[in-house]
């Protein structure tokens, strides 16, 4: 039987924000298509998580933070 790790206590769990990924986008003067490009992704990765569609993987995370020049903290929130 494998055991998960304890959660630190003092780390809150977060999620992704679609919205705040739009915003953060449209914040940036950018359409979908610029942005995939930008982070070398698909098009419809970007519609698909800006829709709230799909999950990202941390790899997308890194690549959409890199192009718009934000913090990966900006396209989360708290997981209450």
């Amino acid at each position: 039987m494998r055991l998960l790790p304890k959660r630190h206590p003092t780390t809150q769990p977060y999620k992704f924000s679609a919205k705040k990924l739009q915003n953060l986008r449209i914040k940036g003067g950018l359409t979908q298509l610029e942005l995939a490009n930008s982070a070398n992704i698909t098009p419809s990765t970007v519609s698909r998580l800006e829709n709230g569609q799909t999950a990202p993987l941390m790899d997308s995370v890194l690549r959409l933070a890199w192009a718009l020049n934000r913090e990966i903290s900006e396209f989360t929130e708290p997981d209450v």
